[in-house]
């Protein structure tokens, strides 16, 4: 029932009598019944049952003779609460303990074992740790800081349906102060967050970062490109719906081409290329390049683009924007 509401991962059935068959060597089988609703803890059911009924049918096979013989000293004693006979117990853990000796020929010690060195080259410098966080977490900020930009800049549009952006147009208020202030808002707290996540990272997953000022200055220019990226969509979409549908689809597949979702490395050869053109993989790239000591020279195309995109595409955005938002106020 459970299964059917979409409430379980998945149905472990053991049958009559499994214990028996088992203790007696019989063919048995469990049955896993998993939630076709689910992805990956249905999987991880399926490892985990496949994993111990191997190794309950090794051990099985492996001490068949004791397990026998344990078999008959408890079956000897019936319904009697009585102890087993200590001398039959002694015997019976010296046969284990036997058992494991010989395999120890075979596991002690092990004939294929693997070995980390680092090797330091003279002259060379030591290239610095990097971790699985140190590539998840600047990745997910990334998509982050896109769906901010998007709630924020969203809202001129709800202020349009809702004709509450009428209330500017009698106002000192220019409409260009009022769009401009929209995205500068949705950069100003994408670098708080930013910052947040990073801080963050620091103190639970112990990531350096890199050079303090080349941090800094990526995330202020990689929320200024953010920030202008998502404002030239604002120019073309004329309800809240229409951006909410358009810019998540846009965010989403930008992301996952752009390694925000997946590394970008496991992508076929043709895909690879395209990645190059989503703002996920730059940014991500710039963390990496930072974190491994790259220096300023190596770094500057990346916040020059990143400037130079994300304002004109927010002064572009911002012009088609507010002819935009006019025309809805005057109708």
């Amino acid at each position: 029932r459970l299964l059917n509401r979409g409430q379980a991962t998945a149905l472990l059935i053991i049958p009559r009598n499994f214990a028996r068959h088992v203790w007696e060597q019989k063919p048995t089988q469990l049955t896993l019944v998993k939630n076709p609703a689910e992805q990956f803890l249905p999987q991880i059911a399926e490892e985990i049952t496949d994993s111990i009924t191997l190794l309950l049918s090794g051990a099985v096979t492996v001490f068949s003779p004791e397990l026998q013989t344990l078999r008959a000293l408890i079956e000897s004693q019936g319904n009697q609460p009585n102890i087993l006979d200590d001398k039959a117990v002694a015997e019976l853990s010296l046969r284990i303990k036997k058992r494991f000796e010989n395999f120890g020929d075979y596991v002690f010690p092990p004939i294929i074992w693997v070995k980390q060195e680092t090797i330091e080259l003279p002259g060379k410098k030591e290239t610095p740790q990097f971790s699985f966080h140190g590539y998840i977490l600047p990745a997910m900020a990334i998509l982050f800081l896109l769906f901010i930009c998007n709630t924020v800049l969203e809202d001129t549009l709800r202020e349009k349906e809702k004709k509450t952006l009428f209330r500017l147009l009698v106002s000192p208020l220019k409409m260009e102060e009022f769009v401009w202030s929209k995205i500068i808002t949705a950069i100003i707290i994408g670098i708080i967050v930013t910052a947040f996540l990073l801080i963050l990272g620091t103190l639970l997953f112990a990531i350096h970062w890199g050079n303090f000022w080349q941090v800094a200055t990526l995330v202020i220019t990689l929320n200024i490109a953010c920030g202008g990226f998502i404002s030239i969509f604002y120019s073309f979409v004329k309800t809240e719906r229409q951006a909410g549908a358009v810019l998540s689809t846009v965010i989403l597949v930008m992301s996952l081409l752009g390694g925000s979702m997946v590394p970008v490395d496991i992508f076929p050869q043709f895909l690879r290329p395209i990645s190059r053109f989503t703002l996920n993989y730059w940014g991500i790239e710039a963390f990496h390049r930072i974190m491994f000591g790259r220096s300023w020279a190596d770094l500057a195309p990346i916040f020059i683009a990143f400037t130079v995109a994300g304002f004109l595409l927010a002064a572009i955005g911002s012009f088609f924007l507010k002819k935009n938002l006019l025309k809805g106020s005057a109708g």
